[in-house]
């Protein structure tokens, strides 16, 4: 069979790759003969990955059919980046091979491997700092290898003659300044011109070393800024819990990355080996202008393994030059890599991705009060844990294709599907614009349960895109308007971007509460039996035609003073009372049969206590009916008192608060924090919100992300930042916001910025 090609997000299997390819999202199925991608021979499952320069070649050898491709060089991440999830893959495919449960991976915390150790001045660095002296006096005073050239120059500045002089002027007649009877007088003569020549192994050996160099310490700034502006970035969101947004999350968020940094410790380092290559930077920068740099070819170049000079070996500064190439080799020391390690590493990238999203999203499950039924199940593909939580079970299921399924007794499930691409890495707009459109060419519909997790990228990159196709990468739909939804929901993450764990969070609460919410009001579908007090359950139980609706959790005492329960052991006494009697009748019955009289009454009193059975046994069914929906319904209204930001239970009596239309809204005394459904006044649909308690913020345009870095995971529909009142949101039905500002910025008119206050109810 020839070999096809899967693609994880539409789980469909197609004879050739739809294109553009993307990094991650085409899985090789084979069953046949061998097949061979890149020259390696492929097992099934494999990604479709490209070689160094970016192609792919599929050959199937039974057939002798081969197809070729490329991949944007762009979506690969920098080798920093793309080694780090290489060795995150290999910790976490190591507790898989070790059969380790839940408490194992969610003691992991989700932060790239040594990234405390990046910003410690490193071997070379050092070795750099001690050497760059001597490698200045090589430059500015290099040794060079004496050059004597024949030239034709003026003779007042001929010094040395050379033999040949008379013999070239004399066949030479351009260069006489006047013939004489007896000798020439000369314009121009040959003489011997002695020159230093720079161009010597040594020095050539020296003004590589200062290119190779350069290059490194611009790399090693170029890793230690982005490890910075991480911690940085983490410090800003400290900042702006303190001034805005969610305490909650900045609790979370300093919690997990303390677990891995010393945040103030690291920055400072961060800082200070910043300052001390920038300065080696300087130096090395200004070697570029000394006599030997000028004076050795660019294109002169040297092998990397050195040939020991007399000068290398015995030269005061030479020595040191030598010693420091040393340091530059090891460190660099690079051999060519085989088409089968390319490929491997290729391989290994793709799956360290999949098991870090999935590392991920169990902390975020623990995050949110989720754990397995049982700790012990070792987790590996294939395997679905149960889990219990705040809003009732669900089920985590590792697909052997690395795709997660999440989903929820109440019938909601969400699939994520991890893409190792960097889209937002395009160099040109219309090239991510082409891939998003690529992933949202199903319908909305079959795509709204759909996650895809993809690598975040530098803020710079990340410049070049309009807000507009940002606002794709960072968003779950939800706030977006109807018709620009498409294709799947996308959130970025990495190992080295603090708000991963959060974004997920927040796609996973989507998942849970959404559907909870806009379950309320529960309502009992079966009619009530004689004899229960409903009247004093009038507070949090009214009847909706034939049905009955719990339009609020009930206390205990309340629930208690209903006792539907000892309503279900009346019904059961009275059935047992019916059958005694139908028992004693019928013995009644046979004995007048026996005897050939009084068998008309004995036959009467028979069929009356049936007809008692059979009431009896529907009083019975009824009652039970009533009492297992009624206490289905309650526990599903009581999923509503949970906080989802702090897991405190409010009081239902204080803190719920019903309204018309099958709303509600409950406050946690707590944490402050907010949470029910709401009615858009545009398209009049319900949605559901949440929203922790804020500080003083102030109004604006959305930037992509700001949800995730402002409120994280404690969001379900977004509110508008545009808003003047707090607490208003976009809603998740139609992506519109009724606000006044809203309405007036989609009629042209102007939208005055002022402070917000702390929210209100």
């Amino acid at each position: 069979m020839s070999p096809r090609y899967r693609n994880r997000l539409t789980e469909e299997v197609a004879l050739e790759p739809e294109l553009p390819l993307l990094m991650g999202l085409w899985q090789v199925v084979s069953e046949g003969p061998e097949i061979f991608l890149n020259t390696v021979p492929l097992a099934s499952g494999d990604f479709l990955v490209p070689d160094l320069q970016g192609n792919w070649s599929l050959l199937d050898s039974g057939s002798g059919r081969r197809q070729a491709g490329s991949f944007g060089r762009y979506q690969l991440p920098e080798e920093l980046e793309a080694q780090s999830l290489r060795e995150m893959g290999r910790g976490l495919q190591a507790l898989i091979a070790g059969g380790k449960g839940w408490l194992e991976w969610s003691d992991v915390t989700p932060v790239v491997p040594g990234m405390s150790e990046e910003v410690e001045l490193q071997k070379l660095d050092r070795a750099i700092a001690e050497h760059l002296g001597h490698l200045k006096q090589v430059c500015c005073g290099p040794r060079a290898h004496l050059r004597v050239e024949i030239e034709r120059v003026p003779v007042s500045r001929a010094r040395r003659i050379p033999k040949s002089a008379a013999q070239y002027l004399a066949a030479h007649t351009e260069d006489w300044e006047r013939p004489t009877l007896r000798a020439v007088h000369p314009k121009r003569i040959q003489s011997l011109v002695r020159d230093d020549l720079l161009d010597i192994y040594e020095n050539r050996v020296a003004a590589r070393l200062v290119d190779n160099l350069l290059r490194y310490v611009r790399g090693r700034i170029r890793r230690v800024r982005k490890m910075r502006h991480v911690f940085a970035r983490t410090k800003a969101y400290e900042a702006q819990a303190a001034l805005s947004g969610s305490h909650w999350r900045r609790k979370r968020v300093c919690g997990l990355w303390g677990e891995a940094i010393d945040l103030d410790e690291r920055h400072r380092k961060a800082e200070l080996t910043l300052e001390q290559l920038e300065r080696l930077r300087l130096k090395l920068l200004a070697l570029m202008d000394t006599p030997l740099y000028r004076g050795v070819p660019r294109r002169a170049q040297v092998s990397d393994a050195l040939i020991l000079t007399n000068i290398l070996s015995n030269d005061p500064h030479y020595r040191h030059v030598a010693q420091l190439w040393r340091e530059w080799l090891e460190f660099n020391r690079k051999r060519t890599l085989t088409p089968q390690e390319v490929y491997r590493g290729q391989q290994e990238f793709c799956r360290g991705f999949d098991v870090f999203c999935l590392l991920l999203v169990i902390r975020a499950l623990e995050q949110m009060g989720y754990e397995p039924r049982e700790l012990e199940v070792p987790i590996r593909p294939g395997v679905e844990i149960t889990l219990d939580g705040p809003g009732g079970l669900a089920q985590l299921r590792w697909e052997q294709e690395g795709v997660l399924i999440f989903s929820t007794d109440v019938g909601s499930s969400l699939r994520v599907v991890p893409m190792p691409a960097l889209i937002s890495a395009s160099p040109d707009e219309g090239g991510a614009r082409q891939h998003l459109e690529s992933l949202a060419r199903l319908s909305p519909g079959e795509m709204a349960s759909t996650l895809v997790l993809h690598p975040t990228d530098t803020e710079e990159d990340e410049e070049r895109l309009s807000p507009e196709l940002l606002q794709r990468l960072h968003t779950l739909g939800n706030d977006l308007k109807k018709e620009e939804r498409g294709g799947p929901s996308m959130l970025p993450v990495a190992p080295w971007d603090i708000g991963s764990v959060e974004r997920v969070v927040r796609a996973l609460r989507w998942t849970l509460s959404a559907p909870l919410f806009l379950s309320y009001p529960p309502e009992v579908e079966c009619p009530s039996p004689e004899g229960l007090p409903l009247a004093q359950a009038s507070g949090w139980l009214q009847q909706s035609g034939r049905n009955w609706v719990v339009f609020r959790p009930p206390a205990e005492h309340e629930w208690s003073a209903l006792n539907t329960g000892e309503a279900v052991l009346r019904a059961q006494r009275e059935l047992e009372r019916a059958q005694a009697w139908h028992q004693q009748a019928s013995e009644k019955a046979r004995a007048a049969a026996l005897k050939g009289r009084g068998t008309g009454t004995a036959n009467a009193q028979k069929s009356e206590s049936n007809a008692e059975v059979a009431r009896a046994e529907k009083a019975l069914g009824q009652a039970e009916s009533f009492h297992n929906a009624l206490e289905r319904a309650v526990r599903r209204a009581k999923l509503q008192l949970k906080c989802p930001t702090c897991a405190k239970s409010v009081d239902p009596q204080r803190n719920f608060h019903p309204s018309p239309g099958g709303h509600f809204q409950c406050e946690c005394p707590d944490c402050e924090a907010r949470w029910g459904t709401r009615g858009c006044g545009a398209c009049g649909e319900r949605f559901p919100m949440l929203l922790p308690a804020l500080k003083d913020w102030s109004p604006g345009d959305p930037t992509p992300g700001w949800v995730d870095q402002v409120l994280g995971g404690d969001v379900l529909a977004v509110p508008c930042v545009r808003s003047l009142e707090p607490g208003t949101f976009i809603c998740s039905a139609c992506g519109v916001c009724s606000c006044a500002q809203c309405q007036q910025r989609s009629s042209g008119a102007q939208v005055r910025d002022v402070p917000l206050s702390e929210p209100a109810s």
